[in-house]
Formats: C-alpha cells, structure tokens, sequence
C-alpha cells in the first residue's frame, strides 16, 4: 500500500543571515549539512546572483540557533552568520519581466533553492515603492 502525503506549507522568512563556514577547509561538509537541513524544512536557502552567497530565510531566531547548533554537531561545521537584517521577501509571478536594474538600496534579487528569483525588500515602505513604480510586475509571498 502506498501513501502520498502533501508537501508540508512553507511560511515566508522574515529573518535573514548570510552563512559562511569558519574554516573553508569544511566547505564540502558546509554545503552538505545546509542542503539537508534546507530539504527538512528547518531554513530556507537563497544565493546572491553572481557571487552566490548563502542566504537563510527564518521564520524566527530559534531556526537559527538550531541550524548553528546541528552544524557544530552534526556536520562539524562551525558557522559564521551575519545577519541582512528582517526583509520582506515576495517571488515574481513572471520572471521574464524583471531586470537586475530594478534593485537598489533597499532590495535585494536573490535565487531560491529551486532556482525562482526572490526580491528581498527591505521593509513594506520598500514593497510598495516597488509595486508604484513597477505595476506590471506580480509579486506573492508563500504564506
């Protein structure tokens, strides 16, 4: 007998930190431990565009706290992470149409762990002047 169950929902961050390994010397064990970690649900992964920094999205501070304390432990992995600060992330309903010259100062184009482009915005002030000065660009949020 088989059972399919549905995919469990996954909320919109509202935290985000840029993680790198301490000791590059770990960085295979690094990528390892984030992707597993990522496929359990317990952060979400985003890459800058072209120097590809790991981006993680939280919920809340205790996901990462338990991220850093699973990769001392279970990958042996010490972390370093700087936090961007709390953003408002929207994906793009229509990829075509966004340019990388849309963002500025208070928004960031970042790529999810399924290659979508996410717009990190600063705050809801930073939303809406995006929405006002492009209309014809659909945003939505997860959750």
């Amino acid at each position: 007998m088989n059972f399919q169950f549905e995919a469990l929902p996954q909320f919109t961050p509202e935290l985000f930190v840029r993680v790198t390994a301490k000791n590059v010397m770990k960085s295979k064990h690094f990528h390892k431990g984030i992707l597993q970690l990522v496929q359990e649900g317990a952060i979400q992964y985003y890459k800058t565009l072209h120097t590809e920094e790991v981006i993680l999205g939280a919920v809340g501070q205790l996901q990462f706290e338990v991220f850093e304390h699973r990769m001392k432990n279970e990958y042996n992995v010490e972390v370093n992470m700087e936090h961007v600060g709390s953003k408002v992330a929207r994906w793009i309903e229509n990829e075509s149409d966004v340019k990388e010259s849309m963002t500025g100062q208070r928004s960031m184009l970042v790529k999810d762990r399924y290659d979508n482009l996410v717009f990190l915005f600063e705050n809801e002030f930073a939303l809406r002047w995006f929405g006002d000065k492009y209309p014809d660009i659909k945003l939505y949020n997860l959750l």
